[in-house]
């Protein structure tokens, strides 16, 4: 089958060939048209538009609408924090011993520009130590201040906050106690009545007793001074063999009322040998209903009583002018060992002397009174001593 179809078609070649060979003229395929080639590009470079100046206000009135944006609410400018202090450390009413260095702190609420400064003053206004604070970490504040030996009673801290002018924004206070302290100085006065807190009478004298030691001159001042403490009402002074007890009276004015401060001091305020006691005492009407008292002044509570001896007794008496103070001596058992009458001058001194049997001994009370229990004036007090046997006893 193969070689057949090989001989077939050369055949046919063959034929082709020999149609050719015999002079006919050749068959030739159509041509295809020639496509017609593109318009050339024009040689030349197109010019484009000169570069728009950005730099040029360009008018777009015709073409943009203009966008109105709306209206923004102003905002609130924070008003600064109003100045405050406060005194967090130490608490109130805490004794800083004379002689001591103590630490006082606080919060803050200040401009860098404020200045923060703390000073101890005495109830009468005295500078007695001061020192600028430092501020730290969370609006925190320190101050150091040395505490002199010249004042010792009632004061105050207060920790001030000033403007870059001076001009004061806040202020606390702390109310403090300077305490004597004998062992750290050879010089001192010590106040032990009045009492702080105790009530005086406007026309009658006020007790005043202590001890000193190396007072200037061997004197002793007692002075009041009312609205505020700043203003002085009454003075005296006495003159002392040297240093140790010492006692005196000060009549207080009467048209004097209020809180007041009773002052002892020696020595000349600001110089090195200063030295001052001082206590706030509230001076009532002669006519107040609570200005009737009795009070005794020597013997001195604690005090030790020798048997066998007589025994000086005075005080004080509030609005019992003329009238009787009744005066009675015990032992702790009960014993009565002297009973005596005094009787109170205008100005509500009075004075006793009783003798002390020669066989007491042991804690003693020393009662006075004045009126009867139901009386409206009615008034009584106790002092507690020792009795102590005598020489040969």
């Amino acid at each position: 089958m193969k070689k057949s179809s090989l001989v077939s078609v050369l055949s046919v070649v063959v034929g082709l060939w020999g149609l050719v060979g015999c002079g006919q003229p050749a068959i030739l395929p159509t041509r295809i048209p020639t496509a017609a080639l593109p318009t050339p590009l024009p040689t030349d470079t197109p010019t484009l538009p000169p570069t728009r100046d950005l730099d040029q206000p360009v008018d777009t009135s015709s073409t943009m609408p203009t966008v109105v944006l709306p209206t923004r609410r102003p905002t609130a400018t924070p008003e600064p924090l109003p100045a405050a202090i406060n005194i967090t450390s130490p608490g109130e009413g805490i004794e800083f011993l004379l002689g001591s260095q103590v630490i006082i702190g606080g919060l803050v609420q200040m401009a860098p520009t404020n200045v923060l400064s703390v000073t101890l003053i005495s109830a009468t206004g005295h500078r007695l130590a001061g020192s600028p604070a430092e501020v730290g970490e969370f609006n925190s504040w320190q101050a150091t201040l040395n505490v002199p030996q010249s004042v010792n009673g009632t004061a105050q801290v207060q920790a001030a906050l000033y403007d870059a002018q001076g001009v004061l924004l806040a202020l606390d206070v702390l109310g403090v106690k300077l305490a004597l302290d004998t062992a750290s100085t050879d010089r001192y006065m010590a106040l032990f009545r009045p009492l702080n807190g105790e009530n005086a009478a406007a026309g009658y004298n006020l007790f005043f007793d202590g001890r000193v030691q190396a007072p200037v001159g061997n004197q002793v001042t007692v002075s009041l001074w009312s609205q505020g403490c700043q203003t002085q009402v009454a003075r005296e002074t006495y003159t002392l063999s040297g240093s140790g007890y010492w006692w005196g009276l000060l009549l207080v004015p009467r048209d004097a009322s209020g809180p007041a401060c009773a002052v002892a001091h020696f020595g000349t305020q600001g110089e090195e040998t200063w030295r001052e006691a001082q206590v706030v005492v509230n001076i009532l009407p002669a006519a107040d209903d609570n200005a009737q008292a009795v009070q005794v002044g020597s013997p001195r509570p604690g005090s030790t009583i020798v048997a066998g001896q007589e025994l000086l007794l005075y005080g004080t008496a509030y609005n019992a002018a003329n009238r009787e103070v009744f005066v009675s001596i015990l032992l702790e058992n009960g014993r009565i060992l002297a009973e005596g009458i005094a009787t109170v001058n205008i100005y509500g001194y009075w004075e006793l002397t009783l003798f002390i049997v020669p066989d007491a001994e042991g804690p003693a009370q020393i009662n006075v009174f004045i009126g009867n229990v139901a009386d409206e004036n009615y008034a009584q007090n106790q002092t507690l001593v020792t009795i102590v046997a005598g020489e040969g006893e």
